[in-house]
């Protein structure tokens, strides 16, 4: 998992650059996340994708602060692109095993635990060591009642 630069031009040249390069040359594809008044709270994004396998790792990241429900309406919108545009079978998600919203709300959506990954990263802030739970979502997991349901309550 690579760490993004935290300067914001840094970033921003960056995502130019992906941007306007092919899938097979990034292996990775971004979106802002925005309300309903285009007014970008975060970033959605698809990685190490692999067009053989038809797999990807998905990073989203919304600021606190953000209206309720807008992080799972990006997951929701992105699992219809995902799987049934350009028909991909697996979306993977790492996940700090101390962040138990992001876990609890994945794991709502249909993602299951896949993996434990004991020190997997260093956490930048502390410097230390830190685990991952690792997810998957297969495509026949992702169009349940339940997320039909929460679906039309978000996006209507």
């Amino acid at each position: 998992m690579k760490q993004l630069p935290l300067d914001d031009e840094k970033l921003c040249k960056i995502l130019n650059k992906e941007n306007s390069a092919l899938i097979s040359e990034t292996r990775s594809l971004h979106w802002i996340v925005k309300d309903k008044y285009a007014k970008p709270w975060g970033l959605l994004s698809l990685t190490d994708i692999s067009l053989t396998h038809r797999r990807s790792e998905v990073l989203l990241g919304v600021l606190e602060g953000s209206q309720q429900g807008l992080a799972p309406a990006a997951m929701l919108i992105l699992f219809q692109f995902y799987f049934k545009v350009i028909k991909f079978n697996k979306l993977q998600s790492l996940i700090y095993e101390d962040n138990y919203h992001s876990l609890k709300g994945t794991l709502h959506l249909g993602f299951k635990q896949e993996g434990y990954l004991k020190q997997h990263v260093i956490d930048p802030k502390s410097r230390k060591y830190v685990n991952l739970i690792q997810t998957g979502l297969v495509c026949d997991d992702a169009f349940t009642e339940s997320n039909k349901r929460l679906m039309k309550r978000l996006l209507s």
